[in-house]
């Protein structure tokens, strides 16, 4: 077993059958399996196992009352707003796709600040600082960096990971409002091993709002604007779904295997 990207007990609340979830591969056309919670959204040396602790311990854990009493039919309350920024920031901050996002920006990173030290290195000699010195230290900055940018190591990306970060983002996220909807009893949400979803327009009275699916009957929608809790609609339903099928990187996770499903996800995945 891996590092979890996506917690377990998250995903437990899709797991109709004990721990054993319904999860889509994003691949058009492929079979669906039933996996343990423990094997799926979790990937071999994605972070060392003291983080993957941290984040359970201090980010996880904190959430999973919250989970429980929404998914029970409760509310967000005021006091519990920072902690449910910080648990969707960081869904969204630890999944392979975010790794790869920030190893990608670090061979610009490496090269704006050799460009930096390398200036600050000129300054030096200008005012008549050792040669030999200068240049030694020059020769070493420039294999560091070169390094940094060919090979990108995760220690930049574990940094950001780690609990207790002030993030300007979370704060922002914490300000909002917050609400439940549900689905009607007829329908059910999906999830996916991308499950915090960038805002979507048109759920709540045509406005922007950030979601995160808690169960397959419950979605936390996060918004500028003041939300209530309340029932949407089977149309609004399948949109939340869709935009989950179309932002999944892996797996598409549900609570049951229905024939249509796995004809939804491909028709969604192919206008993504």
């Amino acid at each position: 077993m891996g590092n979890h990207f996506v917690p377990q007990a998250y995903l437990r609340a899709w797991a109709e059958d004990g721990d054993y979830v319904v999860a889509y591969p994003t691949t058009h056309g492929a079979a669906f399996i039933k996996p343990n919670t423990k094997n799926i959204g979790q990937e071999t040396g994605l972070y060392p196992n003291d983080l993957e602790g941290a984040l359970n311990r201090e980010i996880e854990t904190p959430m999973g009352p919250i989970i429980d009493r929404i998914n029970g039919g409760g509310s967000v309350q005021e006091e519990d707003k920072q902690v449910v920024a910080t648990y969707f920031r960081s869904l969204i901050d630890r999944s392979p796709m975010a790794r790869e996002l920030v190893n990608s920006k670090v061979p610009e990173a490496a090269a704006e600040i050799y460009q930096k030290l390398e200036a600050a290195l000129n300054k030096q000699l200008a005012a008549g600082a050792d040669v030999r010195s200068v240049e030694r230290r020059r020769a070493e900055i420039a294999e560091a960096c070169r390094k940094a940018g060919s090979t990108p190591s995760d220690a930049i990306w574990h940094m950001a990971l780690k609990p207790g970060r002030e993030s300007a983002t979370t704060n922002l996220i914490a300000s909002m409002s917050m609400a439940v909807f549900s689905a009607p009893p007829t329908k059910h949400f999906f999830t996916s091993d991308r499950p915090a979803m960038r805002p979507l327009r048109g759920i709540y009275g045509g406005q922007d709002a950030f979601l995160l699916p808690l169960g397959p009957q419950k979605v936390l929608a996060i918004s500028m604007v003041s939300l209530r809790n309340f029932t949407i609609s089977n149309q609004d339903v399948s949109m939340i779904n869709m935009r989950l099928s179309a932002e999944a990187d892996r797996w598409v996770i549900t609570s049951r295997a229905e024939s249509w499903i796995r004809e939804f996800i491909d028709k969604h995945r192919s206008r993504s």
